[in-house]
């Protein structure tokens, strides 16, 4: 089972919020399409476990993907950040990230 919540569709950075209640793993999943960074401010209504988040954030050219001849035109990058109740996260311009987190 696992709950959700996100923002409305209006915004160049989209974001969504999901809690897996089996293994207590929150994932926040961001989405900016703009051509800038957007820093984006999570307060969690839930206890944080660890204090040791860690994510992946998408890095690709606007408009590349991975194909049979070039398997690695999208890659990802793992970054780790302090997680507590209010997480900070910078989302790259005109790309994906996915942060988690162990909470309660």
């Amino acid at each position: 089972m696992s709950q959700m919540f996100g923002n409305n569709a209006q915004s160049t950075v989209q974001w969504s919020v999901t809690k897996n209640t089996a293994s207590s793993l929150i994932y926040i999943k961001v989405i900016n399409t703009a051509t800038v960074s957007n820093t984006v401010v999570f307060t969690l209504p839930f206890t944080i476990f660890s204090t040791a988040g860690t994510g992946t954030v998408l890095t690709v050219l606007s408009g590349t993907m991975n194909t049979s001849m070039n398997l690695n035109a999208a890659v990802h990058k793992v970054i780790t950040f302090t997680a507590e109740k209010t997480i900070t996260h910078v989302a790259p311009a005109l790309l994906a990230s996915v942060l988690i987190v162990n909470a309660h």
